[in-house]
């Protein structure tokens, strides 16, 4: 495990290290941007780092998901994972997730029990068009409607919005900061 104190990023040079050094691993997990601290970690860099052929590569997205730059297929990351209460504006209670081919091979070999987070068996229930479970409508046709709002907005404005935003909240807890402190 290779760790960052808090409100910093993962050094990506330390866990290429790892990676170099061809210990027993079958999975890299990070997660691409930490909400409460804004801390971004470079994934692409990560991805793009050599790895064994067998090797996942897997990134948490929950609030990097439309306000980071994240090509999962480009930078070889083999399953992304977001939720909907971030920058899709909408309730938590909905999980994206983004799957490579070499990733569905290893879920079709997984002998693990499972039951409710079954990759394999929503994928089949997606091909007839249905879900494998009872899903929430009410959030999906939130997302629908958020979507709708940021395909009109357009995803470069949405994730400039995000940086302004987020330099401004760090302009004004500074400020806040050194006020409160003097």
């Amino acid at each position: 495990m290779v760790e960052a104190p808090y409100g910093h990023a993962v050094p990506i040079s330390e866990m290429k290290k790892h990676l170099e050094n061809g210990g027993p691993f079958r999975a890299v997990f990070i997660q691409a941007t930490e909400s409460s601290t804004g801390v971004r970690n470079d994934v692409e860099a990560l991805a793009n780092s050599e790895r064994s052929p067998g090797m996942l590569s897997g990134g948490g997205r929950y609030y990097g998901l439309g306000t980071t730059e994240l090509h999962p297929d480009e930078w070889g990351i083999d399953i992304m994972i977001g939720g909907s209460q971030k920058a899709t504006m909408i309730p938590p209670g909905l999980a994206f997730a983004s799957v490579s081919e070499k990733a569905w091979k290893t879920v079709e070999k997984a002998k693990l029990p499972r039951y409710y987070f079954d990759y394999a068996k929503e994928r089949k229930s997606l091909s007839k068009g249905e879900s494998s479970y009872t899903p929430a409508t009410s959030l999906v046709v939130c997302l629908h409607a958020a979507l709708n709002y940021i395909k009109q907005l357009g995803l470069e404005n949405l994730i400039c919005n995000a940086s302004v935003l987020a330099a401004a909240t760090r302009e004004a807890a500074t400020l806040w900061a050194s006020r409160t402190l003097q």
